[in-house]
């Protein structure tokens, strides 16, 4: 309404256009949601979500080393897939393992979510950045330079939720618990 209203930007003409393109997109989402819903389900029914779980509980000789491989796993995946796929793709094998490990499902959920955000905004991919660049109109390596210390401090703030759990569940346990 605002852009109509408020902005003049938006013209009745337009709608259809904006509706055509949201629509396109949309589906665009969600069709890489369901490819990633069908590989996951390939996955189990092979037996190669169990057996990657099983490589990587036997890899992880406890929770902080699991938690670094899963943040490193994720770091790369983030970088190259969209965070819904990405999700759908790793929860369904890491979080069994996690569970196993007895590490809080919340807790893990918001490091998944932390680290394919930061997947997302991290160069050699980064949807996130190409958008950015093309809002401020600028260039995707001229926005690079300026991003990767961001990037840096973001990393460390995963490696201390990651390190204190505390700071990740108290909110909930303060609600729940």
């Amino acid at each position: 309404m605002a852009g109509s209203l408020i902005y003049r930007e938006l013209k009745p003409k337009d709608l259809l256009k904006i509706l055509v393109d949201t629509a396109a997109n949309t589906s665009l989402v969600l069709l890489i949601i369901g490819c990633a819903g069908a590989f996951t389900w390939v996955l189990t029914i092979k037996g190669i979500a169990a057996a990657i779980g099983s490589w990587f509980a036997a890899v992880s000789s406890g929770k902080f080393v699991f938690m670094a491989l899963t943040i490193l796993l994720l770091l790369f995946m983030g970088c190259f897939m969209e965070c819904c796929a990405s999700v759908l793709l790793v929860v369904p094998i890491l979080l069994p393992v996690a569970t196993s490990l007895n590490i809080d499902p919340v807790y893990f959920g918001v490091i998944i979510v932390m680290t394919l955000s930061l997947g997302m905004a991290t160069p050699p991919v980064g949807e996130d950045l190409y958008i950015a660049a093309s809002i401020a109109g600028i260039k995707f390596e001229q926005e690079v330079k300026y991003v990767m210390p961001l990037v840096g401090a973001a990393i460390l703030a995963i490696i201390i939720c990651a390190a204190v759990p505390g700071i990740v569940t108290f909110l909930p346990n303060l609600i729940y618990g």
